[in-house]
């Protein structure tokens, strides 16, 4: 896998391991579809590469459009079906497909005082579960890295090569 080369982390990240950003199991399936796809391709030049991932982003922008459109509905369909429920005053449904549908409550935390919520949990002898959120600790290292310091106590580094797409204007 190739060295960084560009990006504003190329001096913080010189001399650290790259990484492929898979676990192996999943590794070997990209191994697979690789295979397949150098199969498929007409050359395998830089440029044919490039325009594959950018028709696939932009695939992916249209699932994930029509993803959070029927998750809107889903969303929607979800509180009429409780709504109706109540007004029914029944908790389950069979349907004609043999499946069913039924509402049930359940517990939803959030998190009002995280200070409180940390006591607590050493407290109770939960210090080992406490995390801090990857995208924070990513963030963090990504910082400390720009100002030439060290990675975070317990961490590694690893380069993570990654592509950036920028659609065109249509």
């Amino acid at each position: 896998m190739a060295k960084p080369s560009v990006g504003k982390y190329v001096k913080a990240l010189a001399g650290k391991p790259v990484h492929l950003g898979t676990e192996p199991s999943y590794q070997d399936r990209v191994e697979k579809m690789k295979q397949e796809l150098r199969a498929q391709l007409p050359n395998l030049y830089a440029s044919t590469f490039a325009h594959a991932y950018s028709v696939i982003r932009d695939d992916i922008k249209d699932i994930e459009g029509d993803l959070s459109a029927e998750n809107l509905k889903l969303m929607a369909i979800t509180q009429m079906l409780v709504e109706q429920f109540d007004v029914e005053g029944i908790t389950s449904l069979k349907l004609d497909s043999g499946g069913s549908v039924r509402v049930q409550v359940e517990p939803y935390v959030k998190v009002e005082d995280r200070a409180a919520l940390q006591k607590w949990c050493i407290d109770n002898g939960l210090l080992e579960s406490l995390q801090l959120p990857w995208a924070s600790l990513s963030s963090i290292t990504k910082e400390r890295l720009m100002d030439g310091e060290p990675e975070p106590a317990g961490t590694s580094v690893w380069v993570n090569n990654k592509a950036v797409y920028t659609a065109g204007k249509e």
